[in-house]
C-alpha cells in the first residue's frame, strides 16, 4: 500500500480513482502528497485478536498504530 501504489504510478492503474469520484480522488491524492494521510494496517488472527500497524509512503511496518 505504498503511496505509488494507490496512484498507479508504476502501473497506470489508479486505485483511488477506482473507487471514488475525479473530484475526491483529486483532494485524497493532494491529502497523500502533503503527508495529511495515516495509512494502517489491520490484521485479525484466527483468535480474534486485531493488530493494527501504521505503514509509511513506502508501504513499510513502522510501528503499531496508534
Amino acid at each position: 500500500m505504498s503511496d505509488g501504489w494507490l496512484v498507479g504510478e508504476k502501473t497506470g492503474n489508479n486505485r483511488i480513482l477506482d473507487q471514488v469520484d475525479a473530484d475526491k480522488a483529486d483532494e485524497i491524492m493532494d491529502a497523500i502528497e502533503n503527508g495529511e494521510v495515516e495509512k494502517i494496517l489491520s490484521r485479525v488472527d484466527e483468535a480474534g485478536n486485531v493488530t493494527i500497524k501504521q505503514l509509511d509512503s513506502a508501504g513499510n511496518v513502522i510501528g503499531k498504530w496508534p
